[in-house]
């Protein structure tokens, strides 16, 4: 029986419908900003899922758009590393935002395997009431958006890199939701009026230093749920990836997602004081900070908190001392895995290096404290006292 040749409107038509079925299911290789972003603006509003494999580092530096209106109400859009030898790609947002709008609860976007720099910062509203906080951060990744009623975000394998700021507010909200073990009064109100503006969350640190922190599993209500993120300052001195992009200019200085130059935070949005220190000169600087942010003129303070990542030595100079203005948590590395290595806090056998208010403590936990120096306080019952 001889084949009917098809009217050329009827192929058109035919073609058409094949283009749609692989776009709804199909997978497009990606190799420079410019088709990424086209790729991307492509599929919103459509309804239909798509896989973008990324098989170089992608920079969105000389690339425009304008901000999407689209309605992404179904379907899933992934964005993949698929780089040979299993290259961790890049992906350089070069400080823009709102390449895609919210997803609707029934949409999802996946990304798997990226590294991201150069994200741009923007203020998010903490809690209503008084006073209103506000904080900053460029670790929601603006370009983008997500909602912050419902999940439609999954992270799976990235490392998300940011200014020192973001990463202390991060490690502060984990550590008082998930590790902070103290049960002084005041501790616990500081804790739970934090706490008071948050929602539910899920976290496990696998690995810290003094740049950052790694994450089993980070989940957060109703937003998104990430499986092993690393979000590591753009200052960490030991990362290749940060060294090469300053060398080359390709690391930018820090924006709001506005376009704008950042610029000095109102005193309201810095309202996590996690500091991070790695050595004796960073712990003295650190113990110094802790005062100032208790003697500031905020409204609402929370407990500052230090991370040591590493061996330090509580020194001041000769004659000198520590005065903290209230109460200092400092703990080490969170992590229970075999193998975690353990830091000292070493007194170096001098008392009197730290000197608190009445009615004020400083917390120790996950250290190995040293040089500590032994003094009788009652000789009839032999009881002895550690007297830093």
């Amino acid at each position: 029986m001889a084949r009917r040749r098809l009217e050329p409107w009827v192929a058109l038509f035919a073609a058409t419908i094949c283009s749609i079925c692989l776009q709804a299911s199909g997978r497009v290789s990606i190799s420079d900003g410019t088709s990424f972003v086209q790729a991307v603006t492509a599929l919103l509003g459509t309804g239909n899922s798509e896989t973008l494999d990324l098989i170089a580092n992608i920079s969105l530096q000389n690339v425009t758009f304008n901000i999407s209106s689209a309605n992404v109400d179904r379907g899933t859009l992934t964005i993949q590393s698929s780089a040979p030898d299993n290259q961790i790609v890049v992906l350089d947002t070069a400080n823009k935002a709102d390449l895609t709008p919210e997803f609707n609860p029934s949409a999802q976007l996946v990304l798997t395997g990226i590294r991201l720099t150069n994200m741009c910062i923007r203020e998010l509203p903490w809690a209503a009431g008084t006073p209103p906080l506000q904080w900053a951060s460029a670790l929601q990744i603006h370009l983008f958006n997500r909602s912050r009623r419902y999940q439609s975000h999954t992270y799976n394998n990235l490392v998300l890199y940011s200014r020192p700021a973001d990463i202390a507010h991060q490690l502060y909200s984990t550590y008082m939701t998930h590790y902070m073990p103290f049960t002084d009064t005041v501790v616990v109100d500081r804790k739970n009026a934090f706490l008071g503006f948050r929602g539910a969350s899920s976290a496990s640190i696998v690995g810290m230093s003094a740049y950052g922190m790694s994450y089993g599993v980070l989940w957060f209500e109703n937003q998104v749920n990430m499986t092993n993120v690393t979000m590591k300052m753009v200052t960490d001195p030991g990362d290749a990836l940060m060294r090469d992009m300053a060398a080359s200019g390709q690391l930018q200085p820090y924006h709001w997602c506005n376009g704008t130059l950042y610029s000095p935070e109102p005193d309201n949005i810095n309202i996590a004081p996690m500091i991070f220190a790695g050595d004796s000169p960073s712990l003295s600087s650190a113990l110094n900070n802790a005062t100032a942010y208790l003697q500031s003129a905020r409204e609402q303070k929370f407990t500052p908190a230090i991370f040591l990542a590493g061996d330090a030595t509580i020194n001041p100079a000769a004659n000198s001392y520590f005065a903290l203005a209230g109460d200092v948590i400092v703990f080490g590395p969170l992590m229970n895995a075999p193998g975690t290595q353990g830091v000292t806090l070493d007194f170096a056998n001098r008392k009197g290096t730290v000197h608190l208010p009445a009615g004020a403590s400083i917390f120790f936990q996950n250290l190995t404290l040293s040089g500590l120096v032994l003094s009788l306080t009652d000789e009839k019952a032999l009881t002895t006292a550690l007297q830093l």
